[in-house]
């Protein structure tokens, strides 16, 4: 415990205004005792001593040089971590887009593989009016085509044709027949050039090298070698019909049928 010395209160009774007088008296006052508190700081740092109300304030500010520069470092490594951590947060948050002078697009499609197709006329084709038996009259059976939408590696094909017998009436005797043999074919060169790569080669390129029918064995009628991907082709073939000497007159009628493969 601490005692704070006494002090004394003096009043100043006036007496009067008017007459000018005054008296002053003095009274001694007890002292006070005080008591101190423990002070947070007398734990926190000893090497002060121990506080007590009469001590003036402790400076807590560097003394020497050497604090000084101790506590310069200490800021300054502070102001660099924070430095550092800010850098990383923008850096973490929106990085900066990178130089782009190009710009590449994946695209991707299918080719879609077709049908190898054959076509010819639907009939019926006349061929028109032979005149007399023992002789070769014929004509042409019209557009004949092949279409190759495979988009094969190797687009080879082979079309081919065939035919059946040529009857009047009710083909009761041999004189109402001619049989298919008696029928000849000649496909010509390509009436619409081929398209497409690797080579056209036509059944028969010249009448002369016209060929017979027959209702089982297939006569070669164009072909393709080679090439890749789709082709198309087009011919217009002739019939040959070779009558006999004993065929009766009559509308005769059959088939010629092509085949694509």
């Amino acid at each position: 415990m601490a005692l704070i010395g006494g002090w004394r209160r003096c009043f100043t009774t006036w007496m009067g205004v008017k007459a000018g007088l005054r008296r002053s008296s003095c009274q001694r006052m007890p002292r006070v005792t005080a008591f101190k508190r423990e002070s947070k700081f007398d734990t926190l740092l000893p090497r002060y001593g121990r506080f007590d109300i009469r001590r003036p304030p402790l400076d807590l500010r560097p003394s020497t040089d050497s604090e000084k520069k101790l506590g310069d470092a200490v800021q300054t490594a502070r102001l660099l971590v924070i430095g550092t951590v800010t850098t990383l947060a923008i850096g973490l948050g929106a990085a900066p887009a990178a130089a782009a002078p190009t710009a590449e697009t994946d695209v991707t499609f299918e080719i879609v593989a077709g049908d190898l197709d054959i076509t010819a006329p639907t009939g019926p084709v006349n061929l028109g009016a032979f005149t007399a038996p023992g002789t070769a009259d014929g004509g042409q059976l019209g557009p004949v085509a092949v279409a190759d939408g495979r988009a094969a590696p190797d687009a080879t094909w082979d079309a081919t044709v065939t035919s059946t017998d040529y009857t009047t009436g009710d083909a009761s005797s041999p004189d109402e027949i001619i049989e298919a043999a008696l029928v000849s074919y000649w496909s010509g060169p390509a009436t619409v050039a081929g398209a497409g790569t690797g080579t056209f080669d036509d059944g028969q390129t010249a009448a002369g090298n016209a060929a017979a029918l027959n209702t089982v064995t297939e006569l070669p009628a164009f072909a393709h070698d080679g090439g890749t991907g789709n082709n198309s082709v087009t011919w217009n073939p002739t019939i040959i019909v070779n009558t006999p000497l004993d065929s009766v007159a009559g509308d005769y009628a059959g088939t010629v049928t092509h085949s694509v493969a």
